[in-house]
């Protein structure tokens, strides 16, 4: 997602700063209206301390292609260890066993007990296609019995 305003998140932005979160569109006009989401603060449901939006992004695709723009705040991977649903996304030009490799030190350098799980972008798209693929499938299949009906039908009233 493209970075709309504000800065993204550093190394900086660890443990022993103040909290900081990106927000998307969505998110900024749901809780700020039209008020500059960037140097906002918020509390999150059993927060300690409020949070400082530092950058807005755009929205995205976070469960499926087709869902409606949902809102989504994202925390910088050093301020939120400790949770259990963390996903990292990479972007490289570099081939995906130099990208696992990198990651598995970057990675291990800050906690050794943090479980990886790689997976390259087009199978994180399999599932994401695999309705549109479905569907694709089926009405080629149904397209081919059509032509063959309207064959049958041509030659029977032919003859």
């Amino acid at each position: 997602m493209r970075l709309l305003s504000g800065r993204n998140f550093t190394w900086h932005d660890d443990a022993d700063s103040p909290p900081v979160v990106l927000v998307n569109v969505t998110f900024a006009r749901m809780m700020f209206g039209n008020t500059p989401a960037v140097g906002q603060h918020f509390l999150l449901f059993g927060g300690r301390s409020p949070k400082e939006v530092v950058g807005m992004v755009e929205d995205g695709k976070y469960q499926s292609l087709t869902e409606d723009p949902q809102p989504a705040m994202f925390f910088p991977i050093t301020q939120e260890i400790n949770d259990n649903d963390t996903v990292l996304v990479v972007r490289s030009a570099l081939p995906s066993t130099e990208i696992a490799a990198m990651l598995d030190r970057t990675l291990s350098n800050i906690d050794r007990n943090l479980p990886l799980t790689l997976h390259g972008w087009p199978d994180a798209l399999d599932l994401a296609f695999f309705p549109a693929r479905a569907a694709t499938a089926a009405l080629g299949i149904m397209g081919l019995l059509a032509a063959m009906l309207a064959i049958t039908g041509t030659f029977g009233v032919a003859t």
